[in-house]
């Protein structure tokens, strides 16, 4: 039934997007093109600049989460690794090929620290979401009496908690909520391979596998103090130039929005978006394409969809292409 319901949003997003797509082509939409260029092409040019820099962001974040022993990864594999898990990211659930991508270019730092690092990377994503996204939400949609003076002390607030998180997971109940998974971990061993129903088996084998992975972390310390600072200012960074980046590509194509109202709408966007589990291209066109109307209402369609779409294919689209390169790489050299 899960399944189903997510199948069902996925065509009614498509839908959507395809009704978008047929009322930008019916409008004077490809001559508003022509015009944007003339007039604010600097905003497309910078957005294409800017795109390096967001990933070269990422790679250092990587980078620096897959410290070990004072030594970290030549920035040539680290840069492979982030593009061969964003070319099978792309196209699964929340990112979840990231994880096994970035693994296949783990070299002699293993593959779990490969995985660790992601999954470090992808918790610290997840505390920035709501750090900046509530704030937004309680400036967008009134929900708490602020001004616009205000918003922005919330926001550093909001910030310097997502860092005190981060910076203190080595004090975080890991080790606790690893011996409740324990406690089944003899019953699990005995009746993934024997369970009746597929659900139930699935369901079992992950907790397994998590189990796996919380071992090897045990075995494994978590990264410096100094380390998850670097990662965390590294990771900030990507996330401010990267909604930069959606914004400046926006304000391109026509949508008429100031910038403090713009960067509170795209991080309402990401906010919503990371509790919907849908495939990057789905995801990152036509979900945040109806989440901008809701964030922007009475917002042009075609001006919105145009946004989405191109920073899908300049920041996800053609540097997945170039991962894709470097997987086809690694299957040569594994036959």
């Amino acid at each position: 039934m899960l399944r189903f319901l997510k199948w069902l949003a996925v065509a009614l997003l498509l839908w959507a997007l395809y009704r978008h797509f047929q009322e930008a082509a019916r409008g004077d939409f490809w001559e508003s093109m022509a015009a944007a260029w003339q007039e604010r092409r600097s905003l497309l040019l910078a957005a294409a600049a800017l795109m390096p820099v967001n990933w070269g962001l990422e790679v250092l974040k990587w980078r620096v989460l897959m410290e070990h022993e004072g030594k970290y990864p030549a920035l040539g594999r680290s840069f492979r690794a982030v593009m061969t898990g964003l070319s099978l990211s792309v196209f699964t659930p929340a990112r979840v090929g990231d994880y096994l991508g970035r693994s296949l270019q783990a070299g002699p730092f293993g593959k779990w620290r490969a995985v660790r690092a992601t999954f470090l990377g992808y918790l610290l994503q997840w505390l920035l979401m709501p750090a900046l996204g509530l704030p937004a939400w309680c400036l967008l949609k009134n929900l708490l009496p602020l001004s616009n003076t205000a918003v922005p002390v919330f926001w550093a607030f909001s910030l310097l908690l997502a860092a005190a998180l981060f910076l203190s997971l080595s004090r975080w109940p890991v080790h606790r909520l690893l011996s409740l998974f324990k406690k089944r971990d003899v019953r699990l061993r005995d009746e993934a391979p024997h369970t009746m129903g597929f659900g139930e088996s699935l369901k079992n084998k992950f907790l397994l596998r998590m189990m796996a992975f919380g071992e090897s972390l045990q075995k494994m310390p978590l990264p410096s103090v100094q380390h998850l600072a670097k990662a965390f200012g590294w990771g900030s960074g990507r996330y401010l130039v990267y909604s930069l980046q959606l914004l400046l590509l926006l304000r391109f194509f026509g949508l008429q929005v100031g910038v403090l109202e713009g960067l509170a709408g795209i991080w309402l966007i990401f906010l919503v978006q990371s509790g919907l589990p849908l495939p990057g291209l789905i995801s990152s066109t036509a979900l945040r394409t109806e989440l901008a109307f809701w964030v922007w209402p009475g917002s042009d369609p075609a001006a919105v969809l145009a946004g989405m779409t191109a920073l899908f294919v300049l920041n996800l689209g053609l540097p997945a292409l170039l991962g894709a390169v470097f997987l086809v790489k690694i299957k040569e050299h594994h036959q």
